[in-house]
């Protein structure tokens, strides 16, 4: 076994992570979740598939907000679209500056906890305000704001119901940050660290003496941040990759808008090794681009750099992706090696509510809660994405 194996199989992950990607990681243990657990099984039924028909030809989906109704809100590539429970449209915003149009949106959720929307322009610098039904009210600028000396205020998360709103921070400078700070900025300036997570991306840092890059890959193990929509939860979602020391646990932690932990629970899981063939890919990729970054050294030199710098884990990280539906309930996503899709509900305490056996890969998984409603996307012909509705049967 080469030492760059060893590495692989011994060393920790030193990656960073904000949202969970496609990778197979451990169950939850048969004790916590099983037939006898008194656990509920709730089941989802397909129930609409929307988009690549015609009528609603999408391009690239993101941010899915649902209401109770089975109606729906989302951003897909530079435009807002809201759909009926029906899934037919009413309504689509146009590109450009006026009232109500968007260049560049990159956050959607709702207004102060209530029934209307927001979108954040990053080009234009500004919040506009829409009904449920993307109905034009008010537009307001975003005004630069900065968090000490190193770090600027990034994406908005938030905006509770007494005006403050809650945002993740950016920090200045050519090396890559250790840790995003997490802020609450009330409606006169004052600027509030609500709490600080280390290990926020999807990279791993290649860096060495000359310089360096930093390279994205599909074995994520640091912390997720999860916003309840509209409402006053931040859930922190911690999940290192299994290292061969004692029993492995995910912990997850539920926080007020002033940092104040609600609850903390700890859940055990069975680990998933990352399979040798996997590992071989994905070391190879990595070290091709390490050698093209360094292409005045030796290959003996750059092997060394390489092994010094490059450190992966062994096994899948427990948690593939968590979200919170309206309420404070969090789902959290597993799977068992075999492609499933399998969810762990937590109550707004902080209590395994439900089990949730999820349709295979290939058929998408849930994104998004609400109502009796769970959607999700998937690759259509030519990687059209399509938008998918379940019915939640909770049994």
């Amino acid at each position: 076994m080469s030492e760059a194996r060893k590495i692989l199989r011994t060393t920790a992950a030193v990656l960073l992570a904000a949202v969970g990607v496609a990778v197979s990681p451990a169950c939850v243990r048969a004790q916590e979740t099983g037939p006898d657990s008194g656990i509920a099984e709730w089941v989802l039924t397909p129930d609409l598939r929307i988009g690549n028909d015609g009528e609603l030809d999408l391009t690239r989906v993101r941010i899915l907000l649902p209401a109770d109704d089975g109606s729906l809100r989302f951003l897909d590539a530079n435009e807002l679209i809201v759909l009926g429970p029906s899934g037919r449209v009413r309504s689509r915003s146009q590109r450009g500056e006026g009232p109500g149009e968007f260049l560049l949106p990159i956050q959607l959720a709702w207004w102060m906890g209530s029934d209307s929307i927001w979108v954040e322009d990053a080009a234009l610098r500004r919040f506009t305000v829409l009904t449920a039904d993307g109905e034009y009210v008010r537009t307001f600028r975003q005004e630069e704001l900065s968090y000490g000396a190193a770090y600027r205020i990034g994406v908005v998360r938030n905006f509770l119901p007494d005006g403050s709103r809650l945002a993740l921070t950016e920090q200045y400078g050519p090396e890559p940050p250790d840790s995003f700070p997490l802020v609450r900025i009330q409606g006169n300036g004052t600027i509030e660290e609500i709490l600080r997570v280390s290990y926020y991306g999807n990279s791993a840092r290649l860096y060495s003496e000359r310089g360096g890059g930093t390279f994205g890959h599909p074995l994520p193990s640091g912390p997720l941040f999860v916003f309840e929509p509209g409402g006053e939860r931040t859930f922190v979602v911690d999940r290192p990759a299994y290292d061969g020391g004692e029993t492995p646990r995910a912990r997850i932690q539920a926080r007020s808008p002033s940092g104040t932990i609600l609850w903390t629970r700890d859940i055990a899981y069975d680990p998933v090794p990352v399979p040798d063939q996997e590992l071989d890919s994905l070391l190879a990729s990595l070290r091709q681009r390490f050698e093209n970054l360094f292409d005045d050294r030796s290959r003996r030199e750059v092997a060394r750099i390489f092994d010094r710098s490059v450190q992966l884990p062994s096994h899948y990280p427990p948690i593939r992706s968590a979200f919170s539906e309206p309420g404070g309930r969090l789902w959290l996503q597993w799977a068992d090696g075999r492609g499933d899709s399998q969810f762990t509900v937590l109550d707004s305490d902080g209590s395994i509510l439900a089990r949730v056996a999820g349709p295979v890969n290939d058929d998408g998984a849930p994104r998004a809660v609400a109502g009796n409603f769970a959607w999700g996307v998937v690759k259509g012909p030519f990687d059209v994405p399509i938008i998918i509705r379940w019915t939640i049967d909770r049994r």
